[in-house]
């Protein structure tokens, strides 16, 4: 009489789970890395927007007023330097 061997062994399965583990491991470290540069060009993003409005009140108001809610500086160069923006 013929066995009939249908399913995978416990060997098989093993390799497998192996596998994925090993594949999870590599993985989400980099995944947690492409997270936190997606979290800081957020704030670069947020940034710039704010800057803008600034530049828009400055225009509608007294420069002397914008500047003193930021600093003298309301360029990007500096917006960037303080951030440590990802380009």
């Amino acid at each position: 009489m013929l066995k009939r061997t249908d399913g995978f062994t416990l060997v098989e399965l093993m390799v497998v789970i192996l596998i994925v583990g090993i594949l999870a491991a590599i993985a989400v470290p980099l995944m947690q890395v492409r997270i936190e540069r997606t979290r800081w060009t957020e704030a670069c993003s947020t940034a710039g927007t704010i800057r803008t409005s600034i530049r828009s009140y400055a225009a509608g108001t007294s420069v002397a007023k914008a500047q003193a809610l930021v600093g003298n500086d309301l360029s990007d160069a500096a917006t960037e330097a303080a951030l440590v923006c990802y380009k």
